[in-house]
């Protein structure tokens, strides 16, 4: 529960409707991929377990069409992924196996919460193509959590600058970018690596 204010989606209030129901339409990419799997689960039985929060009623066929068709929308191959346990997988395929994980629900929010803070370099490229192209895919909206106002402009439509548990600048990413009024966005700006 909330300190204070109240959280609101689809205009209910979250946690005046089942956490099932409300978990179905927002789901969530974490930082830490390994922390966030049973370690004694294959790739498998982590995302069958995650098709339990489905309302639809799915053949074992469909099940398996759904699981395949999961990893595949994050280029993952299923054939060489689904009979691993977590630990056997990069630090890039955990990150894809948990993307996998969300978007078999179809979630209409993902809230991914620094997704690219583990990955080398190429991958956190790879990482952000594959959030814009499933943004537009899936028409869903993604809630972007980072320090790295670079990858925020890079993939987001809108920007809030949040200092000290408090907002501070918010607007479209060219405006709060080209015209930063607040001290701590200016500072993530003059973080941002230039080529000279």
């Amino acid at each position: 529960a909330p300190t204070s204010g109240h959280i609101a989606f689809d205009g209910a209030e979250v946690g005046s409707s089942s956490t099932t129901s409300y978990w179905r339409q927002v789901q969530a990419v974490f930082q830490d991929p390994y922390a966030s799997f049973n370690q004694f689960y294959t790739v498998r039985r982590i995302l069958s377990n995650t098709l339990r929060l489905s309302t639809e009623r799915l053949s074992s066929r469909e099940r398996e069409d759904r699981l395949r068709g999961g990893l595949g929308a994050v280029g993952l191959k299923a054939d060489e992924v689904l009979t691993k346990w977590p630990h056997q997988l990069s630090g890039g395929q955990r990150q894809r196996v948990m993307m996998a994980r969300a978007l078999m629900l179809r979630p209409k929010l993902l809230v991914a919460d620094e997704p690219t803070s583990a990955l080398d370099a190429s991958l956190r490229v790879s990482v952000l193509n594959l959030l814009a192209d499933l943004r537009q895919q899936y028409s869903m909206s993604i809630l972007f959590i980072t320090h790295d106002i670079g990858q925020a402009y890079y993939l987001c439509d809108r920007m809030l600058v949040m200092y000290q548990g408090e907002l501070v600048e918010q607007g479209s990413v060219e405006e709060v970018v080209q015209n930063a009024q607040h001290p701590y966005t200016q500072r993530l700006l003059a973080d941002v690596p230039k080529l000279h």
